[in-house]
């Protein structure tokens, strides 16, 4: 996992994402209302996604005293792991695992978990470079899904497969 900037030329996928995800900030920006604080982050994050950079766009994020602007923009990209430093990701990771844990926002992140999970499976379980306590904080928070009361049946056995994938690659260290 490396800075976008340091992967050389961006895929063509990649650019496809990054303008879908510009074409939705438009109409996401005019949808919105809160304090001017929000809007200015939301704005700076808007702009570093239009240059094409991730990387500052989830610091920026991250930064923002409003966690809604992370969220807008977690669900405005989609999991996009292989794309930020080591850092960045374990910090986002770090935050959704917070949220996940306080059972806000599940239904954004779980496609986040879902790509820690697809990430590790294929690369290996030290693929995403994670501290042990932010690896601890994000199987917990996993763990304390499972007892979450869901409305929809599948949202649990979906968790719970997450949870059960992410026990064997990251074994007894979590």
């Amino acid at each position: 996992m490396q800075k976008r900037s340091e992967q050389g030329a961006q895929s063509m996928g990649q650019a496809r994402k990054v303008d879908s995800v510009f074409a939705s900030l438009s109409s996401a920006n005019s949808r919105q209302s809160g304090p001017e604080s929000k809007n200015c982050a939301w704005q700076c994050v808007k702009d570093f996604l239009c240059e094409g950079d991730l990387e500052s766009a989830y610091e920026e994020a991250l930064c923002s005293i409003d966690e809604l602007v992370l969220i807008e923009l977690i669900e405005s990209t989609g999991p996009v792991l292989e794309s930020l430093s080591s850092k960045t990701a374990s910090d986002v990771l770090s935050t959704l695992a917070s949220y996940f844990l306080e059972q806000r926002f599940t239904n954004s992140i779980i496609p986040w978990l879902q790509q820690v999970v697809d990430l590790s499976t294929i690369n290996g379980p030290d693929y995403i470079v994670l501290s042990a306590k932010t690896r601890r904080e994000f199987f917990c928070a996993i763990q304390e899904a499972i007892n979450m009361e869901f409305s929809n049946p599948a949202e649990r056995r979906s968790i719970s497969q997450l949870a059960m994938k992410l026990r064997q690659l990251w074994g007894k260290s979590s």
